[in-house]
């Protein structure tokens, strides 16, 4: 029956204008008597049309040229009301109670009960109720329900009307064939086939616009495809073997809450609006893997917003991304608006997420709550790519990003942010070789970064960029294993480290330390502020051991406003010494104790 329903919206474009015509001009020939009054005739009520096809407003059974219902060859005053009041059908139209008939069938007949051409019925569908060709009191009653319903696929209000081919439940639903459909209220009915469980299933069979009834036998429990009737609960790939699209034609989704675990899929397409419940949030890989892929494209984006009519900051948690979160997550095109109500992020990366798990591409971060940032990644590895992507409205005490040292790297090219705002950088380890790009804007260091790992690795500060620190923190290079710092300035474009503040003030950070295992190589830097003259923090840049494994190149750099040295070179033996290169080019100003010293061995050193 689904591949017979499946054409029939094509076939009756070219039967219903044939057929209209049909029963007009028989109905202008038949005897007065029979238009109104019910004597077997053809009836035409005011609303009815005759023989209203699929197509009418509401095809057999909806609101059909006007009328409550039209739904066939009615009979007059048998029927409830035919020719005048409801049309064409009796009391209930097409579809109603009984299947393409009226109460009884095509009403009760004319003149006392005579056969009045049974109306628009008589074949048998899907076993349900059907109706007598010729009998308008006489209907059989066919097998108590089709693939295990109440009643059959033409039990409730018929195709095109409000709930379309399906009666108490059709194919095991509550409401059969359902979703919105073209040209009636709900094409195939307000829900799904299956309603309450479509093969096994929670949601719909087709249902969308256009869909035929059956079409996509799965629901919130089904074998996988697409639901209209989603509103939240779990993905997984016992539910959805082939995954869960969320589709264009059904938004927007009234969401309560999303899980993509144990290997389930979310697929959204573009043009896509869901609007969460207050607190909600998509969570990926929390229990189990999971993978959510929601790509637009810059005329139809997803849009993740709240259920509000005018949505606020915070209102909704987010995006989440745990653990499990499997690579190939992605969320493009795509506007994610008012979310951050746990005060962490409106993305959030956890900080077990894998390494490159989730591309974020062209979106759009706006009415951040206050305390939340846009995109807050707790992990290290770069695990969050975030290119060509805007951030607006952050709110008090909000970063656009916040991330943790070793996944800076993923903030790439495009991005761009509110005037006045900053880029968080909440300390951690870089344990492997990565280059930071200038964002566009400072970056504020709130905690120790160490540069250190078994690969020794190389940390390279591109050009433009400025670091600003916070009180005590401290930049360390090679403490507990090798590692390497690059400053890598240029004539027009230095690199900037300094204190975070509207007013700084001499020994605010710091600095930049260089350990034993340590190596620093400087070029157009500039470091400010830093060197608290007390414990490891000597100077703005602070050498903490004379090892001959320390190295210090240093060109075309400015120290100045330390409150200890402008490079703290420490007093070493003549047998173990750091290699140190300082060029002529290099300056000075405003270091407490001098420009650098007290020397490896020199006139201050014991």
């Amino acid at each position: 029956m689904a591949a017979q329903r499946k054409y029939l919206p094509l076939l009756t474009l070219f039967i219903a204008p044939w057929l209209g015509n049909a029963c007009s001009s028989e109905a202008a020939n038949s005897p007065a008597s029979a238009s109104n009054s019910g004597e077997g005739g053809h009836s035409q009520g005011p609303g009815g049309t005759g023989a209203v096809l699929v197509g009418g407003i509401i095809a057999a059974g909806g609101m059909a040229s006007g009328g409550q219902a039209s739904a066939g060859w009615a009979s007059g005053d048998a029927g409830s009301t035919a020719a005048s009041g409801f049309p064409g059908g009796g009391a209930t139209m097409a579809g109603g109670a009984v299947a393409y008939g009226g109460s009884n069938g095509a009403t009760t007949g004319a003149s006392g009960g005579a056969p009045s051409n049974g109306g628009n019925t008589g074949m048998p569908v899907s076993g349900g109720r059907t109706t007598s060709a010729t009998g308008g009191a006489t209907e059989s009653t066919g097998p108590t329900s089709a693939s295990g319903g109440a009643t059959s696929p033409s039990g409730g209000m018929a195709r095109g009307g409000f709930v379309a081919g399906g009666g108490s439940t059709a194919a095991g639903g509550t409401v059969a064939a359902g979703g919105r459909a073209a040209g009636g209220a709900g094409a195939g009915g307000a829900t799904g086939a299956a309603g309450a469980t479509a093969a096994g299933g929670t949601g719909r069979a087709g249902g969308s616009p256009g869909l035929d009834a059956g079409a996509n036998p799965d629901g919130a429990s089904g074998t996988g495809g697409s639901d209209c009737t989603f509103a939240g609960g779990n993905v997984t790939a016992a539910l959805f073997p082939n995954g869960l699209t969320l589709r264009k034609v059904c938004s927007s989704y009234q969401v309560s809450g999303i899980n993509i675990n144990d290997n389930g899929v979310l697929t959204i397409e573009p043009g896509v609006t869901l609007r969460f419940a207050s607190r909600a949030a998509i969570d990926v890989g929390l229990q189990g893997s999971g993978k959510l892929v929601a790509v637009g494209t810059a005329a139809d984006p997803i849009i993740f917003t709240s259920q509000e009519g005018q949505p606020s900051p915070g209102f909704w948690r987010g995006l989440v991304f745990d653990s499990g979160t499997l690579s190939g997550s992605k969320v493009a095109y795509a506007q994610v608006s008012a979310a951050g109500a746990n005060r962490d992020g409106c993305i959030v990366g956890a900080a077990s997420l894998p390494a490159g798990a989730v591309v974020l591409d062209h979106i759009t971060v706006d009415k951040v709550g206050d305390g939340s940032d846009g995109v807050l990644a707790l992990g290290n590895k770069s695990d969050i790519a975030i290119t060509n992507s805007s951030f607006v409205d952050i709110g008090s005490g909000s970063y656009p990003i916040s991330v943790l040292a070793d996944s800076f790297a993923g903030i790439g090219t495009g991005n761009t942010y509110p005037v006045g705002s900053v880029i968080e950088v909440a300390g951690g380890t870089v344990d492997t070789t990565v280059a930071w790009s200038n964002p566009g804007i400072p970056v504020v260091v709130t905690g120790d970064v160490m540069v250190e790992g078994t690969g020794s690795p190389v940390l390279t500060i591109g050009a433009g960029m400025t670091l600003e620190f916070a009180a005590g923190v401290a930049l360390q290079v090679g403490k507990a294993a090798s590692g390497k710092i690059i400053a890598a300035g240029t004539t027009s474009s230095h690199v900037t480290w300094t204190a975070l503040g509207n007013a700084p003030q001499a020994g605010d950070w710091a600095g930049v330390e260089i350990w034993e295992n340590g190596k620093a190589a400087l070029s157009y830097a500039e470091l400010h502020y830093g060197g608290s003259n007390t414990g490891d923090s000597k100077g703005n840049l602070t050498l903490e051991s004379s090892a001959s494994t320390v190295q210090l190149a240093v060109d075309h750099c400015n120290f100045t406003d330390g409150k200890g040295w402008g490079i703290y070179v420490p007093c070493a033996s003549t047998t173990q010494t750091a290699i140190i290169t300082v060029d002529t080019y290099t300056t000075y100003s405003n270091n407490a104790l001098g420009t650098k010293g007290p020397g490896l061995v020199g006139p201050n050193c014991p």
